[in-house]
C-alpha cells in the first residue's frame, strides 16, 4: 500500500496536468457540439422550406389533372363509336368470307362434276380398245403356259444315278484316308515321345561326362573318399545357397575355392604337395559370416551324418574387403642370405576370406620355402630369426623353442606325404565310367538319328494323304454343284408353269368391258343434270357475296370519318397530357429535394445526438447563438483555438486519470482489508492463547512425566534417555523427540530410522512404552517380538524393565509374544506363562498343563 501511495504522488503533477488539457478539451467539445447543432437547426429549416414546396406543386398538379379528367369524356364517347363501327365491319366481313367460301364450294363442285363428266366420256370411248387389249393378253400367257410345260417335260426328273454313285465312292475313299492318316500320326506320335525320350537320356548322360571331366566334380569324389558323406551337404548348400536359406554368403570347400600355381625353384606338383600338407585340415571345411548359417550347417552335417572331419567355421571377416598379407617373421627376400626362396601362402590363389582362414589356423604366412643351402644354414637361421617353419624338398623342419629360455631350440625333422588330393586325377573307376557313358550315348544318338528318319517318312506320307483328300474334295464338291444345279433347274421349271397358269387365270378373270357401256351412259346423264343444278346455286352465291360487299364499304366510310374525329380529340389530349407530365415531373423533384432535405436533417439530428450530446447548459447556449445568428464557423475556429491550447499541455502518459484512479481506489481498498485482517488476526492470537493454555500446560506434564520415566529407565540399563516436546508457532511441526545415548563417549543423539542400530531402536522403543503406562490406560497391552534385535544384556535388562513396570498395582494385563527367551530371567507369581505346541518332539515329561513352578523348578 505504501508502494502504491508512493507511486499515486509521483503521478500527481501529471494527473494535474492532463485534468487542464482535459478541461480544455471539453470545452473544445462543446462548442463543436454547438456549431453541430446550429447546422442541424438550419437543415431543420431549409427540409421545412422544401416542404411547403412540394406542397403548392402538388396544388397545381390536382388542377391540371382535374381539368384534364372533363376534357377526356368525350374521347371515350368517340372511341366507343369507334368500337361499335369495327365490331359491324368485322361481322360484315366475316358474312363476306362465309359468302366467298360458299361460292368457292359451289364452284369447286362444279368443277369436280365437270372432271367427272369428261372422265366418263373418255372411258366411254375407250372400251372398243380395252376388250381388244383383253384377247391379245390372254392368248399371250396361254401361248408361255404350254412353253413352260414343255420345258419341264423335256428337263430329267433327278440326277443321274452315276452322279451319286461317284459321290459315295468319293466319301468312301476320304473316310478310308482320314482312318490311314490317323494311324499314321498316331505313329508319329509315338515316334516323337520316344525321340524325346531318348533325348532325355542323351542329356542326362552328358550331363554325368561332363560333371565327370569337371575339376570340382573330381575334387569332391576325392573329398568323399577321405570326409564320409560330404558330397550329399555340398549338394544341399548349392541347392539353398541363393534361395533364402542362408542369411549371407557360403564359402567350401576350401579344396574347391583355392588354386596352387608354381613359383620360381618350385615346379607345380611340389607346390601341391607343400600346399595340401599345411592346410590338409581345412581342405573340407566350410565358411560361413553369421552365427545362425553355421547352425544350419552343423545340423544339417549331422543330419546326413557327414564325417567330423568336416569343420563349419564362422569367419568374422568381411569378404568384400581385400586381404592384405603380412609376415611377422620378415618377407622371404629379407631371408635369401640363408637359402629361403618363398613363403607358402606366395604359393596359394584364392579369395581374401580364405586367405585369412589360412593364415591364422595353418600360419601359411610363417612358413617359408627353402633350399638345400638352407638344410646346412638351419642352426645360423635358428639363431638370428624368429622363423619356426621351413620346408626343404619332402622334409619339414619345425623349430620348437622353450616359453622360459628363448635360448633353448630343438629342431624337428618330418616328411611331407604325397599329394593325395589336389594333385590327384580322375582314377581308373571314372575312365571305365566315362568310356561307358560315351559308348551308351553313341547308341542313344544313333538309336536317335534312325527314329527321326521314320518320323520324317511318316511327315512325307502324311503329306500325300492330305493331297489326295483335297482332289477328292475338290471332285466331290464339282459333282455336288452339278446335282444341285439339276435340282435346281427342275424346280425352277415347274415354278415358272405355275406363275404362268396364275397369270393366265388372273386375265380371264377380268370382266368384259362392253359389260359396262349401258353404265357408263346413264352416269353421264345424271352428272350433267347435277351441274345444271350447282350453276343456279352459283348465281345466287354471287348476288349475296355483291349485297355483303356493299355493306361493308359503306361501313368503312363512316368508320373513317370518326376515326379522323377521334385523331383530332386524341392530339389535342396528348398536349395537355405533356403540360400534365411536366406538372408531375416539377412534383417529384420537389418531393425528392423534400425528402433529400429531410434525410440530410435526420442524419445530421442523429449524428449530433450520437456524438454530441445536449446538455442543458449547451441547449441555453444553442438558443443564444441561434438568437443572435452566430455562425457555426465561428464557433468551429473558437473550438480549433481551445484544442490548440490543450495540445499545448504537455502529458506524457495519456493513462494517467485511469491509473490514478485506478491506484487511488486500489489504495482505499487495501487499507480498509489491512484494518479488517490486522483485528481478525487480533482476534485469533487472543483464542490460540486461550486454547494452548486449556491443553499445553497439561502436554507439557504429560512430556514431562514420560521423561522422568524413560531417562530412570535408561538408568537403570546403564545408559541415558531423554524425551522432549518441540513446540513451534506451526501447531502441525509439535513433535514427540526421543534421544538416547548407549555410549559414554557420544552424545545425546535424536533417535531415527538411520543413526541407532535395529537392536538399540528395539530398546528404545520398548522403554518408551514402559513409560507411556503410567499415563495411558488401556483394558490390556500386547507386545510382539521386541526382542529379536537385542542382545542378551540389552533384553535381560528390558526384561527386567518390562515385568517390572506390568507387575505394578492398578496397571492392565500385558501380554509378551516371543519366539524364544533368555534362560535364567526372574519370573514372579504374576507371571503366566503359556507355550504353545503341538509337535511330538517336544521334551518328553513336560505335562500338558503346567504353572511357572513346573518351569522354573
Amino acid at each position: 500500500m505504501q508502494k502504491l501511495e508512493a507511486e499515486q504522488e509521483r503521478q500527481r503533477r501529471d494527473y494535474e496536468r492532463f485534468q487542464q488539457r482535459e478541461k480544455l478539451l471539453a470545452e473544445a467539445r462543446a462548442l463543436l457540439c454547438q456549431a453541430k447543432w446550429l447546422e442541424v437547426v438550419a437543415k431543420g429549416k431549409a427540409a421545412e422550406s422544401a416542404k411547403q414546396r412540394l406542397l403548392s406543386k402538388r396544388e397545381a398538379l390536382k388542377a391540371l389533372e382535374d381539368q384534364q379528367e372533363e376534357q377526356t369524356r368525350p374521347i371515350r364517347e368517340r372511341e366507343e363509336a369507334v368500337k361499335e363501327l369495327r365490331q359491324r365491319k368485322i361481322a360484315t366481313e366475316r358474312e363476306a368470307r362465309e359468302a366467298d367460301a360458299r361460292m368457292r364450294r359451289i364452284g369447286d363442285e362444279l368443277n369436280k362434276r365437270d372432271n367427272d363428266m369428261t372422265a366418263l366420256a373418255d372411258e366411254l370411248t375407250s372400251l372398243d380398245q380395252q376388250g381388244k387389249d383383253r384377247s391379245a393378253q390372254i392368248t399371250v400367257a396361254r401361248q408361255k403356259v404350254e412353253r413352260a410345260k414343255a420345258e419341264l417335260a423335256q428337263a430329267p426328273q433327278r440326277p443321274p444315278q452315276e452322279l451319286y454313285d461317284r459321290i459315295n465312292e468319293l466319301r468312301g475313299l476320304m473316310q478310308s484316308s482320314a482312318r490311314e492318316s490317323s494311324e499314321i500320326e498316331a505313329n508319329q506320335n509315338d515316334l516323337t515321345l520316344h525321340i524325346q525320350t531318348l533325348q532325355e537320356q542323351i542329356g542326362r548322360v552328358r550331363g554325368r561326362l561332363d560333371m565327370l571331366n569337371s575339376r570340382k566334380h573330381q575334387m569332391l569324389q576325392h573329398l568323399g573318399k577321405h570326409h564320409r558323406n560330404i558330397g550329399q551337404l555340398h549338394s544341399f548348400v548349392e541347392q539353398h545357397r541363393t534361395d533364402g536359406t542362408f542369411q549371407g554368403p557360403v564359402f567350401g570347400p576350401v579344396a574347391l575355392e583355392l588354386s596352387v600355381k608354381a613359383a620360381r625353384g618350385v615346379p607345380s606338383h611340389v607346390a601341391l604337395q607343400y600346399v595340401e600338407n599345411a592346410c590338409w585340415s581345412l581342405l573340407a571345411s566350410y565358411i560361413v559370416t553369421n552365427i545362425r548359417d553355421e547352425s544350419i550347417l552343423i545340423e544339417e552335417a549331422k543330419r546326413l551324418g557327414v564325417a567330423s572331419s568336416v569343420k563349419i567355421i564362422c569367419s568374422d571377416y568381411d569378404p568384400n574387403q581385400p586381404y592384405v598379407m603380412e609376415h611377422p617373421a620378415g618377407p622371404a627376400c629379407q631371408h635369401a642370405r640363408y637359402g629361403i626362396i618363398h613363403t607358402l601362402d606366395e604359393l596359394i590363389e584364392a579369395a581374401p576370406i580364405f586367405m585369412d582362414l589360412l593364415t591364422k589356423m595353418c600360419k601359411t604366412n610363417l612358413c617359408y620355402i627353402g633350399t638345400s643351402e638352407t638344410i646346412g644354414l638351419m642352426e645360423t637361421l635358428v639363431q638370428e630369426t624368429p622363423i619356426s617353419t621351413v620346408i626343404v624338398g619332402a622334409n619339414r623342419m619345425s623349430v620348437v623353442r622353450s616359453l622360459y629360455n628363448d635360448s633353448v631350440r630343438n629342431i624337428d625333422f618330418g616328411e611331407l606325404y604325397p599329394a593325395k588330393l589336389l594333385g590327384a586325377g580322375g582314377g581308373s573307376e571314372e575312365d571305365a565310367e566315362k568310356a561307358k557313358l560315351q559308348e551308351e550315348g553313341d547308341a542313344l544318338i544313333q538309336e536317335c538319328d534312325e527314329l527321326q528318319a521314320k518320323a520324317e517318312q511318316l511327315v512325307q506320307q502324311l503329306q500325300q494323304k492330305e493331297q489326295e483328300r483335297k482332289m477328292w474334295q475338290a471332285e466331290g464338291i464339282k459333282l455336288h454343284a452339278q446335282q444341285q444345279a439339276i435340282v435346281e433347274k427342275r424346280t425352277a421349271l415347274m415354278a415358272a408353269v405355275k406363275i404362268a397358269e396364275r397369270q393366265l387365270c388372273a386375265k380371264e378373270a377380268l370382266p368384259d368391258p362392253e359389260q359396262r357401256r349401258p353404265v357408263l351412259r346413264s352416269a353421264i346423264e345424271d352428272t350433267i343434270a347435277e351441274i345444271a343444278a350447282l350453276t343456279r346455286e352459283v348465281l345466287t352465291a354471287a348476288q349475296d357475296l355483291w349485297e355483303v360487299h356493299r355493306k361493308l364499304e359503306a361501313l368503312e366510310l363512316r368508320l373513317s370519318e370518326a376515326g379522323a374525329q377521334l385523331s383530332a380529340l386524341r392530339a389535342s389530349r396528348d398536349q395537355r397530357e405533356k403540360d400534365l407530365q411536366a406538372a408531375r415531373t416539377v412534383a417529384l423533384t420537389a418531393e425528392d429535394a423534400f425528402k433529400s432535405a429531410q434525410n440530410e436533417f435526420k442524419r445530421a439530428k442523429d449524428n449530433a445526438a450520437e456524438h454530441f450530446p445536449l446538455s442543458d447548459s449547451d441547449k441555453e447556449e444553442l438558443r443564444r447563438h441561434e438568437a443572435e445568428k452566430t455562425q457555426p464557423s465561428t464557433l468551429r475556429s473558437l473550438a480549433e483555438e481551445k484544442s490548440v491550447q490543450a495540445e499545448q499541455v504537455v502529458c506524457n502518459n495519456q493513462n494517467v486519470v485511469n491509473e490514478f484512479s485506478k491506484r487511488q481506489a486500489e489504495i482505499a481498498h487495501l487499507g480498509e482489508s489491512v484494518k479488517q485482517h490486522e483485528k481478525r488476526c487480533q482476534e485469533l492470537r487472543t483464542r490460540i492463547d486461550e486454547v494452548q493454555g486449556v491443553w499445553l500446560p497439561g502436554l507439557r506434564k504429560m512430556v514431562s512425566a514420560i521423561n522422568a520415566s524413560f531417562s530412570n529407565n535408561f538408568k537403570e540399563i546403564g545408559c541415558a534417555g531423554e524425551v522432549r516436546l518441540h513446540e513451534d508457532e506451526d501447531f502441525e511441526k509439535f513433535a514427540i523427540q526421543i534421544l538416547v545415548q548407549f555410549r559414554a563417549y557420544e552424545d545425546m543423539q535424536l533417535l531415527t530410522g538411520t543413526r541407532q542400530s535395529g537392536g538399540e531402536r528395539s530398546v528404545s522403543t520398548i522403554l518408551y512404552l514402559i513409560a507411556l503406562q503410567g499415563i495411558t490406560e488401556t483394558p490390556f497391552r500386547v507386545v510382539d517380538e521386541i526382542n529379536q534385535g537385542m542382545d542378551p544384556i540389552n533384553e535381560r535388562k528390558v526384561y527386567k524393565q518390562l515385568v517390572a513396570a506390568s507387575t505394578e498395582k492398578h496397571t492392565p494385563q500385558c501380554f509378551l509374544l516371543t519366539p524364544k527367551l533368555l534362560s535364567g530371567l526372574e519370573y514372579t507369581r504374576d507371571i503366566h506363562t503359556l507355550i504353545i505346541y503341538s509337535s511330538g518332539e517336544m521334551e518328553e515329561g513336560l505335562p500338558a498343563t503346567f504353572t511357572t513352578d513346573d518351569i522354573c523348578g
